[in-house]
């Protein structure tokens, strides 16, 4: 997966570059607990449409790849 490190994602917050780095990492590790402990019903990604919860966790890790690739470079 790649995408413009640039482009919005829809629906997702306005993202704050002033943000301190160990404030983003935890939000991010919270959001991966969150994500895992839920077991509602998982809205279709702006992408691919319907996913199990599976693969969204598959799409959010290809995602997050990406973007540690440009941190990378």
């Amino acid at each position: 997966m790649t995408h413009g490190l640039n482009e919005p994602i829809p629906s997702a917050p306005t993202l704050n570059k002033s943000v301190d780095s160990i404030i983003a990492l935890n939000r991010l590790k919270k959001s991966l607990i969150e994500f895992e402990r839920y077991q509602g019903t998982l809205a279709p990604h702006f992408a691919y449409g319907e996913l199990t919860k599976d693969e969204y966790e598959k799409a959010h890790l290809m995602h997050l790849y990406n973007h540690l690739q440009e941190i990378k470079s």
